[in-house]
Parts: C-alpha cells; sequence; structure tokens
C-alpha cells in the first residue's frame, strides 16, 4: 500500500497543465496504468542478480518512466527542451531511489 501510494503521489508531480475532465481522467488511468508496470516490473526484476542501480533502472526502461514523464512536461513547456530536461531527470532521480529501495524490500522477505 505505502508502494503505490508514493508512486501515485510522484506520478502526479508528472500531471499535465491542462485540466478539463477528459484530460484528467485519461492521466488518471495513464498514472495507474504506470504505477501497475512499476509495481509489477520490481516483483519480476527484484530476484534476479544484478545490483539494486541496474534492477531500477530496469524497471523505469521497461515501463518507459522517462516517456511518461516528459509527455506533459513538453505539454507544459512546448520548445523550451532545457526545461523538459532538466525538470524529467529530477523526477527520474526521484522515481529512480524509490523503485531502488521498493526493490531492495522485495529482496529481503
Amino acid at each position: 500500500m505505502r508502494q503505490a501510494t508514493v508512486y501515485l503521489l510522484i506520478l502526479a508531480l508528472a500531471g499535465c497543465a491542462s485540466h478539463s475532465q477528459a484530460d484528467k481522467a485519461q492521466q488518471d488511468t495513464a498514472r495507474k496504468t504506470m504505477n501497475d508496470c512499476l509495481v509489477r516490473e520490481e516483483i519480476a526484476v527484484a530476484p534476479k542478480s544484478v545490483d539494486l542501480d541496474t534492477a531500477a533502472r530496469a524497471v523505469l526502461t521497461r515501463c518507459d518512466f522517462l516517456g511518461f514523464i516528459e509527455q506533459p512536461l513538453i505539454a507544459e513547456h512546448p520548445g523550451m527542451r532545457d526545461v523538459i530536461d532538466e525538470e524529467g531527470q529530477k523526477l527520474y532521480a526521484k522515481m529512480l531511489d524509490q523503485v531502488r529501495g521498493e526493490i531492495a524490500i522485495i529482496r529481503t522477505r
């Protein structure tokens, strides 16, 4: 439960700037899909004999987390690639730490 709550909080930070009902419903669906992917891939990757950093990066790559967070940033800051890259890397680093910790917890169970 803690895992899903933290993911949804971080994913909410990557939300779009638009506020219509259809957009909000679509964002909610995308966040839920991303959350499900992260949890599923953590469970799949955790037993592998690789270091935590490699395992966490594999999870984020399999779920295309960077693409997921860049889409709303591109919509919010069109043509401002440096802002998009900087914000995307901040969110990616936060999620990488979170995934790394969750994989460590799964491995110790």
